[in-house]
This record gives C-alpha cells, sequence and structure tokens, in this order.
C-alpha cells in the first residue's frame, strides 16, 4: 500500500525496487520526471517489436506524472486539495514500480541494463529488460540477433548470484550515502532550531528583564507615595481625622 502523504512533501519509499524519493514542489517534480524520463529515453528506440510494451508504459507513466505537476501546482495552496494529489501520485509510483510494469533508474536491474546498454548498445539492454520485466512474446518472438543475446543476458542475470549480489550491494552504497546525507541535514535542521530558541530565549530574556525593572520602578514609586501619606498623618492628626468626619 503507499503511503498517505500528510503534507506538501511527497515521499515515497521504492526499497527494494530503488531509492527513497522525496520531492517538495512541483518544479522538483517536473524535473525529477525529465531526468528519470532521459533516463529511459533510449526505450523507444529499439528494433524490436518486443520494447513497445515497455516504451508505452514508459510513456503512460511520464504522462501521468506531468498530470500531477500541474494539478500540484493549481492547488499547491489548497493542503486539502494538496494531499489527494499526492496520494494519487503515490498510487501510480505504487502501480508501476512496485508492481514492477517498469524499472526506476536506481532499481538494481536498472544498474545490470544500464551496464548493458553502456557495453553492448540498446538493443541487448532491451532484451534484458524485457526479460526482467517478464514481457510475454509477441508473434513469433524476436528475430533480432542482439535482442535475444539481451534476453539471455537478462535470463542469467535472474540465477547468477554474483551479478544480482553485485547489484544490490550497488543500491546498498547509494542507501547508505542517502541516509548519511540525511543524517547530517538532520543535523544543520537542529543547529538551526537550536540557534533560533536562543536567540528567542535572549529576546524573552531581555524582555522579561525590562517588565520586572519596570515594576521595581513602580513598586517604588508607589511605596514612596504611600510613605508621604503615612508621614502626612502623623504630622496632621487632627486635620486628618477632622477630613476623614467631613466625609460623613
Amino acid at each position: 500500500m503507499p503511503e498517505e502523504q500528510t503534507n506538501d512533501v511527497f515521499e515515497f519509499d521504492l526499497a527494494d525496487y530503488g531509492d527513497n524519493v522525496r520531492i517538495t514542489t512541483f518544479d522538483e517534480l517536473q524535473k525529477w520526471n525529465e531526468k528519470e524520463r532521459a533516463a529511459w529515453q533510449w526505450v523507444n528506440n529499439g528494433n524490436s517489436p518486443q520494447m513497445d510494451g515497455v516504451s508505452t508504459q514508459h510513456n503512460n507513466f511520464h504522462a501521468r506524472v506531468s498530470q500531477y505537476v500541474n494539478e500540484w501546482r493549481d492547488h499547491q495552496k489548497n493542503p486539502q486539495q494538496l494531499a489527494q494529489v499526492l496520494n494519487q501520485l503515490s498510487g501510480v509510483f505504487q502501480d508501476c514500480y512496485c508492481k514492477r510494469l517498469i524499472f526506476h533508474s536506481t532499481a538494481p536491474e536498472a544498474a545490470f541494463i544500464f551496464s548493458l546498454k553502456e557495453k553492448h548498445g540498446n538493443e541487448v539492454a532491451g532484451g534484458a529488460y524485457a526479460t526482467l520485466l517478464g514481457c510475454r512474446l509477441q508473434g513469433s518472438g524476436p528475430n533480432n540477433a542482439k535482442f535475444m543475446e539481451g534476453m539471455i543476458e537478462g535470463f542469467l542475470y535472474k540465477r547468477e548470484i554474483d551479478w544480482v549480489a553485485s547489484a544490490h550491494q550497488e543500491v546498498l552504497n547509494r542507501r547508505k550515502n542517502q541516509y548519511a546525507g540525511n543524517i547530517s541535514q538532520q543535523d544543520t535542521r537542529f543547529k538551526e532550531i537550536e540557534g533560533a530558541n536562543a536567540t528567542l530565549n535572549s529576546a524573552f530574556d531581555v524582555a522579561l528583564n525590562g517588565k520586572t525593572g519596570a515594576l521595581e520602578k513602580l513598586h517604588g514609586d508607589q511605596s514612596g507615595e504611600f510613605g508621604k501619606l503615612i508621614k502626612k498623618h502623623e504630622d496632621n492628626p487632627v486635620q486628618s481625622h477632622n477630613a476623614g468626619l467631613s466625609r460623613w
């Protein structure tokens, strides 16, 4: 189940399927979408019909994300509507990445596919991609030798412990670096909050000292006036007594 989005930040942890995705604005989401689209743009340039389904899934995903970029922009000042938009976006991530309709560029399989692309070209990488996704073969199957080579590579990847372990280790290292970065960011925020609190406390102390001084002065003034009244009464007891009787 996708996580409920409770504020104006979109966050989705791909876990075994890639990195943690955290996006704070619709502009960031648009840039993220463009970057992810560029990473897989080559799937649209394959010569095998077996890649048509993969290409369609990628294009559909990025079109839906673009839609949510616009909705985020439209509802950015409406927290309730924005929460619904981000929850729907979370559902798209769940359907496409976690149900393995496509791979995210940080998935363990993606590291293997990109390596094949670099070494052997798009068609070999495409064959491996189709195999790892479990795409159904169309017609009588692929007639492209390079695509078939990629299918074999993908088949071996699924069963070769060393390759899988290496890919997962790469993801693990990335996650460690990301975690270290998050800790550093949290430490910076803590220091900022600590500094802000110190400033507020200092301002409060100054204000409190000012109020205390004012109260002490007021108390001193009142004590002085009261002392004068007592002295006046002591100096003129009869006059004070008659003044009291005149009120009756």
